[in-house]
């Protein structure tokens, strides 16, 4: 397994160590999870990709559309 050196901020490694946590573990399981994201993340743009090729650009009505769904939706996913 390879070594790598991580700073933390003071208040991050505090946290970390009154829940008794592994930095290790908790950096790996953060790790997996961000590249699982990115996966999905990655997904979706061909998927839309291949729905534009299609069907051609979404028109401004339908994008207001969405954007008025995203508005409403709790917990939507920010801009990227």
């Amino acid at each position: 397994m390879t070594r790598v050196h991580v700073t933390l901020p003071k208040d991050l490694y505090d946290e970390l160590k009154s829940h008794g946590w592994s930095a290790s573990e908790v950096l790996q399981e953060a790790i997996r999870e961000r590249l699982r994201v990115e996966e999905h993340l990655r997904a979706v743009d061909e998927w839309f990709e291949e729905i534009v090729a299609k069907h051609g650009p979404p028109t401004e009505e339908e994008r207001a559309v969405v954007d008025r769904l995203l508005r409403a939706t709790p917990g939507s996913a920010p801009e990227r």
